[in-house]
């Protein structure tokens, strides 16, 4: 049919009837990335699922569009989150100390090749890489030795 889609998922632990229970939940509740040609989303929407959302964004014209991720985001994004059975860290931008910071390339490690941007996180000592879908979401890293980074 032409489409892939990916829900990034993590580990959710809650307390039921003193029990600590263990479930894998999505990352971003009702959201599903989706890689396509325009018209075929569209046909699907019109034909199959009348209820799917798009995420908007503005155009560079100014108009409201649906999101389109760039592929190096997608790809960087997957490789973190596809990379290891470890337990990742989900942020919203708004809880990531953005600074206007080093862009950097992972040299090593299940990470090799991964680009993002170096941060120091609220409330943390250590630096890690930060992958972004812009304005969405951001995964972070483990921690990595200084010599895995290389400024770009």
């Amino acid at each position: 049919m032409g489409i892939h889609c990916y829900v990034p998922v993590t580990k959710d632990k809650k307390k039921v009837k003193g029990r600590l229970k263990e479930k894998i939940v999505p990352v971003l509740h009702n959201y599903i990335f989706v890689y396509s040609t325009k018209a075929i989303i569209t046909s699907i929407k019109q034909e199959q699922i009348h209820y799917l959302r798009y995420v908007m964004s503005n155009s560079d014209e100014g108009n409201r569009e649906p999101m389109v991720v760039p592929s190096y985001q997608m790809e960087n994004f997957l490789l973190v989150t596809c990379a290891s059975e470890k337990d990742f860290q989900f942020y919203i931008p708004s809880e990531v100390n953005l600074k206007k910071g080093d862009k950097v390339r992972v040299l090593g490690g299940i990470f090799a090749g991964l680009e993002g941007k170096l941060v120091k996180l609220k409330k943390e000592k250590f630096k890690r890489v930060v992958v972004e879908i812009e304005g969405l979401i951001g995964v972070v890293t483990d921690t990595l030795p200084p010599e895995l980074v290389e400024k770009i």
